[in-house]
């Protein structure tokens, strides 16, 4: 009569087992590891929020392939029973058709136990198959979601918020930096940092994100070396490094805290010093470099004498000399107080009469040194403070040179805060 036995049985039993054992260890593995996972995920991103879970990732991963196996295995099992159905009707065909009767295979008791229990193991499989991949759609939805605000936050580069590009000031081998002129991008108010992202609402209230970021930016620290405050030192060529640093912050906490990601800090980046004149070591060093400024300022004092004395109708002058050019270098702090061209001549006006005297007439240009040129001359009218040269031509009647040279090496000037020593700049004049 042929072969009535039910079709064998697959391995469903064990890789049902395995299945719901798997998805069991999946479900305690990520319930275990969800509130660190969601809080790296905030703080770093889903690839630092993946590498902490990895043994999550591979039990889930095993679950998967479990449950993938197993929904084969059920479906090759279903199609199994069809077949033999199918060959159980053939069979009794045939026998309908010899005229005999056909007795369907009795099953016994074990069989029948058996294949309940294996119809209710199915339907718990299932059951629990179809809830892990309805959580694992909602995990990674949920997670996507997560990303996408993570992805939108606006960038803060503490690094970028600081420029001293064009503060470092001085000469070469006295520059310094200027922390007067030192530009910090900071900004006061963290929504100047929330408009720049896709996460920005106008409605919500910021206020509290606002009193966090008040004490980051007190916090914040910006360090300079080589640290110039005492005396400048810096030389062309010379890199000037700057380095920020936030003490006693975790900056993924910063991060999450504030819905922002903040990069640069611990970070430095340098800058390297160029464009700083030099001053002259001695009166022969500036007369060699600065030749033609010295004759057109001494040219500028003969115009001022003469332009004095024909102001007076018509007085004239006699035995005009030229006395001397100094190079007046500051006896304290030459970082920051400049070196000065001062010339004097001296003639007479009037002589023979009652009426003469003897005038001193000088020119100082304050700074003096590489960048000087003989254009400056013409800034007699720049006021102290401003930037540039300063030239001032003045006629001292009755005064002599002596006395003027005096007032020039205590200072009087120049700088109420040094003293200046004077070396004279050999020159034709």
């Amino acid at each position: 009569m042929g072969n009535n036995k039910p079709p064998a049985k697959s391995h469903k039993t064990g890789i049902s087992i395995l299945t719901i054992a798997s998805v069991v260890f999946t479900a305690i593995g990520g319930f275990n590891d969800a509130a660190e996972f969601w809080e790296r995920l905030d703080t770093m991103g889903i690839r630092d929020a993946l590498s902490g879970s990895t043994l999550v990732l591979i039990l889930a991963a095993v679950a998967v392939i479990f449950s993938i196996a197993y929904l084969f295995s059920s479906w090759r099992s279903k199609r199994q029973a069809k077949k033999a159905l199918a060959a159980l009707a053939a069979q009794a065909e045939e026998a309908k058709a010899r005229g005999e009767e056909f007795v369907m295979p009795e099953r016994t008791v074990g069989a029948k136990v058996g294949s309940a229990m294996s119809t209710v193991l199915d339907a718990i499989t299932k059951t629990i198959i179809v809830l892990f991949i309805i959580a694992l759609i909602g995990i990674a939805g949920f997670t996507a979601v997560k990303v996408k605000e993570y992805n939108s936050r606006p960038v803060f580069n503490a690094l970028e918020a600081v420029e001293i590009k064009g503060c470092v000031e001085g000469y070469d081998g006295l520059g310094y930096v200027n922390s007067d002129k030192v530009v910090y991008s900071v900004p006061e108010d963290i929504i100047e940092i929330y408009k720049n992202s896709k996460n920005y609402k106008k409605t919500k209230d910021y206020s509290e994100q606002q009193s966090l970021w008040a004490q980051v930016k007190q916090d914040l620290t910006y360090t300079i070396t080589p640290d110039t405050s005492e005396g400048g030192t810096l030389s062309n060529g010379d890199t000037v490094t700057v380095t920020v640093t936030l003490p006693g912050y975790s900056i993924p906490k910063l991060q999450s805290d504030l819905k922002i990601k903040i990069t640069g800090i611990d970070q430095s980046k340098e800058y390297v010093i160029e464009g700083l004149p030099h001053k002259f070591d001695s009166g022969e060093q500036a007369a060699s470099e600065m030749s033609a400024f010295i004759s057109a300022a001494t040219d500028k004092v003969r115009i001022k004498a003469y332009e004095n004395c024909d102001n007076f109708m018509g007085d004239y002058y006699s035995d005009y000399e030229v006395v001397g050019a100094y190079l007046c270098k500051p006896n304290s702090n030459p970082d920051t107080n400049p070196d000065a061209l001062l010339v004097l001549a001296q003639y007479k006006r009037q002589a023979g009469t009652e009426f003469a005297s003897q005038d001193t007439v000088m020119l100082y240009a304050y700074p003096f040194d590489s960048n000087t040129t003989e254009a400056d001359l013409d800034n007699e009218f720049i006021s102290s403070g401003e930037d540039g040269v300063r030239v001032r031509t003045e006629i001292h009647t009755y005064a002599k040179p002596e006395q003027l040279l005096d007032t020039f090496s205590t200072g009087i000037y120049l700088s109420g805060s040094t003293s200046y020593e004077l070396l004279e700049i050999p020159f034709n004049g």
